[in-house]
This record gives C-alpha cells, sequence and structure tokens, in this order.
C-alpha cells in the first residue's frame, strides 16, 4: 500500500511555497479570527500585487485555516498568536 501512496504522490505536481508565496510566511490557525479595517485594506494591497499568493492557496488542503492568519500576520503590526 505505501508502495502504490508513494507512486501516485510522484505523479502530483509539487507546490514550492517559497517562490509562489514570495514575501508571505506561512502560519497555521484557527478559522475564527477579527481585524481592523487597515489590516484588511493592507491584506488586499497585498493579494493585488501578489496574486500567486491566492492561487496557491486554492491548490492545498486546510486553505482557510493558514491562508488568513498568513496573511493577516503579514500585513499586521499589532495582532496576537
Amino acid at each position: 500500500m505505501r508502495m502504490v501512496i508513494r507512486r501516485i504522490l510522484r505523479l502530483l505536481p509539487k507546490l514550492d511555497f517559497e517562490k509562489e508565496l514570495s514575501e508571505l510566511k506561512l502560519y497555521v490557525g484557527s478559522a475564527y479570527w477579527s481585524v481592523t479595517r487597515e489590516t484588511y485594506l493592507k491584506s488586499k494591497e497585498l493579494l493585488a500585487r501578489n496574486p500567486n499568493i491566492e492561487s496557491y492557496f486554492k491548490k492545498i488542503e486546510f486553505s482557510d485555516e493558514s491562508f488568513f492568519i498568513s496573511l493577516f500576520a503579514a500585513t499586521s503590526t499589532n495582532h496576537i498568536n
């Protein structure tokens, strides 16, 4: 079974998160959060400058738990882990 899984995994495209996310550091957190208007607007600007960020997160599982927290951590100077 492991051999079959390994062969299947070799066929899948490799994701290079460092290349695709450039200025964004990956975080994992809760799906529940709140942000200020400033953080929201900065997040939208970041996504507009880097459309590859959104496309990367469309390819992975559990993307909402990492997408929002990574985005907000990158654009907020005042966040609580």
